[in-house]
């Protein structure tokens, strides 16, 4: 990945010494109003947007690699992955997880997280809790909540653009920008742009698609305003399962001659409409091509204000408005059965009376 990073001739010289993370105040996990990471007592790790970058990750899962006790199946492509926390099953998606942006669930189905929560530039640090205080405080979380805080406008303008391009044809574009709009008011935009192929290839464009995020925040004499908007439309090739089959001497799993599991992939130019006709003699036209779609709009609103010093209001509302689509081929679960021809098949299958 290649960026580009700009800011005003405006500079501010810092009053101390520079915030490390164990003096960062959390917002995940906790009911406190200003407790560190050195002050709490959960298992947390928070990854800047830095660390983020250096990871070069591709889909929601990747952010996720570094956090300890953390496990990351990341083989069906951008999404529709599994992630298993402290040993937890992997297999079913999010299912112990929460995930959350600027501290409101992104969503309360496990198979759709990471289709609406993405990576951007966008994003200022991830906060992880794991475990403790998670269960209690947000739902489905007996595993982990994992909080993606933004960025937001400041009175100096600065921003980044970012281009990836990748071996296998595919070419992203990623930006942000935070600046002033009045004495009160600040803006950030963020987001991305993705077109081609996926890491298994396709032979037809996939991945194509983003998002675009805009955050308004106003400064009140105690307190502050967030108004929130953020549109996906993407979609992206899902390239699971493998078809595979059994040794009948070990019993072990083996590759299917003339399919590499390393490269291979089920998706092709030549497969991609699917045509399913029902008995009424209606017909169902699919496009694999499709793959995992998702079109969303999101919109949220924060309100933090302070009374007193004891007394204070912190207010989150959302509201998300959610199409996803799923196109894609599976080999079955009929043991090598599956891999037959169709004539083959049924004869295999023939009940007898």
């Amino acid at each position: 990945m290649v960026s580009y990073d700009t800011a005003s001739a405006q500079t501010t010289t810092p009053s101390g010494p520079p915030r490390t993370e164990l003096e960062t105040v959390i917002v995940t996990g906790s009911t406190g109003r200003r407790t560190t990471a050195l002050e709490s007592s959960v298992a947390l790790t928070i990854l800047s947007g830095e660390d983020l970058q250096r990871d070069a990750p591709k889909g929601l899962v990747d952010t996720l690699k570094s956090i300890p006790s953390v496990y990351v199946q990341d083989s069906g492509g951008s999404s529709s992955n599994n992630i298993s926390v402290r040993g937890m099953p992997a297999g079913d998606h999010f299912r112990y997880v929460s995930v959350h942006e600027d501290g409101l669930p992104v969503n309360y189905d496990q198979y759709t997280i990471d289709a609406v929560q993405r990576y951007s530039l966008g994003i200022n640090r991830v906060e992880a809790v794991r475990g403790g205080t998670s269960g209690v405080l947000s739902p489905n979380a007996s595993g982990s909540i994992i909080n993606y805080i933004y960025k937001k406008g400041t009175q100096r303008s600065q921003g980044t653009i970012g281009l990836t391009y990748a071996s296998f044809e595919n070419l992203r574009t990623d930006f942000f920008y935070g600046g002033p709009i009045s004495e009160n008011w600040t803006v950030a935009l963020s987001g991305y742009y993705q077109q081609g192929d996926s890491e298994r290839q396709n032979g037809y464009t996939g991945e194509r698609g983003g998002e675009f995020r805009i955050n308004l925040t106003r400064k009140l004499e105690k307190g502050e305003l967030n108004l929130t908007y953020k549109k996906i439309d993407e979609h992206n090739g899902f390239v699971l399962p493998l078809p595979v089959q059994r040794d009948a001497t070990t019993g072990g799993l083996i590759a299917i001659p003339g399919f590499d599991l390393l490269d291979g992939n089920v998706n092709s130019v030549n497969n991609t409409r699917i045509s399913t006709l029902f008995t009424d003699g209606s017909r169902l036209e699919q496009n694999v091509n499709d793959g995992l779609g998702v079109e969303a709009d999101v919109f949220t609103i924060r309100l933090d204000y302070d009374f007193s010093e004891n007394l204070f209001l912190r207010h989150s509302s959302r509201v998300s408005n959610l199409s996803r689509l799923s196109q894609a081929h599976f080999t079955g679960s009929a043991g090598n059965n599956s891999l037959l021809p169709a004539g083959q098949y049924l004869t295999n299958n023939t009940i007898n009376f």
